[in-house]
């Protein structure tokens, strides 16, 4: 993404397996489309700097937004959905906040 480390808030680090490792705590807008709306939830996120160990990683979604939304996994018919329950805000798609 091309983020400048040095003008984000350091944060308190994260432990797990292989150590502690250092992230930047930031205020973030998540937004998704759902149907004919677009949710929005205002986040702090933690950021952890790409490093050897962790470049090839996928960001996570966490339950700070899933615990929102309506899950419904059946493997056996190769679906997962969501249900939004609740946001910060919501528009109808195409049209400006």
């Amino acid at each position: 993404m091309g983020l400048d480390f040095g003008l984000l808030n350091e944060g308190t680090g994260a432990l797990g397996i292989g150590g502690r490792q250092r992230d930047f705590a930031e205020e973030a807008v998540i937004s998704f489309e759902h149907g004919l709306q677009v949710v929005t939830y205002l986040q702090q996120i933690d950021i952890a700097p790409p490093l050897d160990h962790n470049r090839w990683l996928p960001s996570l979604l966490g339950m700070d937004v899933i615990r929102h939304w309506r899950m419904v996994c059946d493997v056996r018919n190769d679906v997962l959905a969501f249900d939004v329950h609740e946001a910060d805000m919501t528009r109808e798609v195409g049209t400006t906040p």
